[in-house]
């Protein structure tokens, strides 16, 4: 039997078979270069951090599409929390 878990979309319940991160209408919102990044660092193992940071990315741009969040200005430049 396969295993199955949630698509990794913010706020989306559809379940997947695992490895797949999202389902298919979140995977079609995922420019084609992010997810040749997602592959290419999946082969290194899905707990590196490659592969971590283009999950985030895809669940970023994911988020942005659907009006969750607004793009970032300012992609380069990192803010902190001091606090």
């Amino acid at each position: 039997m396969m295993q199955k878990s949630f698509c990794c979309a913010e706020g989306c319940e559809r379940l997947v078979e695992l490895p797949t991160l999202f389902c298919s209408k979140h995977w079609r919102l995922v420019p084609t270069i992010q997810r040749r990044r997602i592959w290419a660092a999946s082969v290194g193992g899905r707990d590196s951090p490659e592969y971590l940071a283009a999950k985030a990315a895809a669940v970023e741009v994911i988020a942005q599409a659907e009006g969750r969040r607004q793009p970032n200005p300012f992609p380069d430049f990192q803010t902190e929390v001091v606090g």
